[in-house]
């Protein structure tokens, strides 16, 4: 129910209007006191005055009636209407404000989502990069302990077949195997003399 009552606007305005519209200052005083200025100047009987402003009084509250009932019913119209306007307006400036929190809310995810996705991205570029470096690294330890067991058994071979294996050879595999255990964290003084004395 509205906080404005209709009838106790209606009445209050209707008052106040034709109060306003009949008071002391009014035009209405001032047609009165003009037509009674007339009527001395003119001389006019009693009887004909009475008559004269007995239909300009009718017609004259007749008309100020009807338009202060107007005028009244306009003002607590509005008066009704804007407080239906304005308690539309706020529920429509409520339903802005939830808009504009549940889409400061929506970015907010979507800013947060984004920064997921770049950080999920980037670990998996990283990962990506360190697995291709590690099996780069992989492909280059096998190359090299497969070079240092075709070495070791070319070695074998010579042995076997009564040859002498030159120190470049020894050399060469030994450093292989220096590698191969650098790799692997494990810190070894590199062999520095290679030639192999003949057993007596």
């Amino acid at each position: 129910m509205s906080a404005i009552n209709y009838k106790e606007n209606f009445v209050e305005n209707f008052e106040a209007i034709l109060a306003s519209s009949t008071g002391e200052r009014s035009i209405y005083q001032k047609s009165l006191t003009h037509i009674k200025t007339e009527f001395d100047n003119f001389q006019i009987t009693d009887d004909a005055r009475a008559k004269f402003i007995t239909s300009l009084m009718a017609e004259i509250t007749i008309a100020f009636t009807t338009k202060a009932m107007e005028a009244a019913s306009d003002v607590a119209t509005k008066a009704l209407t804007l407080e239906k306007e304005l308690e539309a307006l706020e529920l429509k400036n409520q339903g802005l404000r939830d808009r504009l929190e549940l889409d400061k809310q929506n970015l907010q995810m979507q800013i947060e989502l984004t920064k997921a996705q770049t950080e999920k991205t980037k670990a998996e570029t990283k990962l990506a990069e360190e697995q291709q470096a590690a099996v780069k690294e992989q492909v280059k330890d096998n190359r090299i302990i497969k070079a240092g067991m075709m070495t070791g058994d070319f070695m074998q071979n010579v042995s076997n077949g009564q040859l002498s294996v030159p120190s470049d050879m020894y050399e060469f595999f030994f450093n292989i195997l220096y590698e191969i255990v650098k790799k692997g964290g494990i810190d070894i003084k590199k062999v520095a003399n290679f030639n192999l004395p003949k057993t007596k």
